[in-house]
């Protein structure tokens, strides 16, 4: 039987076998330079922990029971950055993603193509990446054009396309991929792995061909579940 220090040592070890440890490096919003979310507006912005709202860009206690995010998460749905999009930075995605009239971006995390793990919503707010499918979800976006096909764009835009080339996943990304997703399962119990197009309902072909491979491989090789599409 383990005691005092040494009894420490065999938890932290057991802790980070099992995915609960400090797992990957992520780059935090304050960090890169994150910008407030906009609220009002329509945009979603739901906090998960009822004990605490936002006022403008500040968490306020308001009592209630925090949520327990391991029995909240049960799915990770894997998005690119989509087609003409090829290795945008992490604050060009932000500005983005609100031009376009999200609060915040949509994602928990977004993976660029060296590797660099970026914190994009806080992982006690909603998601907003997958049209009614957000609840219990995780949002991982890979900063990079996964779609050689070309599926769903116009001629005009297809043309447009193959003149710019698409992205492709580097080593790093894919190996920072893993990582995450091997931390985040063992942190909250995942169960489900999926694409974009796995759990939504409208015609985008996200994460593209190539980043769907990425995932089937993952799937694989965490042994974890193809998503519920419940919309």
């Amino acid at each position: 039987m383990y005691t005092g220090a040494d009894a420490q040592s065999a938890f932290l070890a057991l802790r980070n076998q099992l995915g609960g440890g400090p797992g990957p490096k992520i780059i935090s919003r304050k960090e890169w330079g994150a910008k407030s979310p906009i609220l009002g507006g329509g945009r979603s912005y739901e906090k998960l922990s009822p004990n605490m709202k936002m006022f403008g860009a500040f968490d306020v206690p308001v009592g209630g029971v925090p949520i327990d995010l391991a029995k909240y998460y049960n799915t990770i749905t894997v998005h690119h950055s989509g087609n003409g999009d090829n290795y945008m930075s992490i604050q060009e995605l932000q500005e983005k993603e609100q031009n376009d009239g999200y609060a915040d971006i949509p994602y928990h995390f977004a993976i660029d193509s060296k590797g660099n793990i970026y914190e994009g919503r806080p992982i006690d707010v909603k998601g907003s990446h997958v049209k009614g499918g957000n609840t219990g979800n995780i949002g991982i976006v890979l900063l990079s054009d996964l779609d050689t096909e070309n599926k769903g764009l116009g001629y005009v835009n297809s043309i447009v396309e193959s003149l710019r080339g698409n992205g492709g996943a580097s080593t790093a990304m894919r190996q920072s991929l893993t990582d995450l997703v091997s931390h985040l399962n063992g942190k909250y119990g995942i169960q489900y792995l999926g694409g974009h197009k796995e759990k939504a309902t409208d015609p985008r072909n996200c994460p593209g061909n190539g980043g769907m491979k990425i995932v089937e491989y993952l799937r694989n090789k965490l042994h974890m579940l193809s998503p519920k599409n419940e919309n």
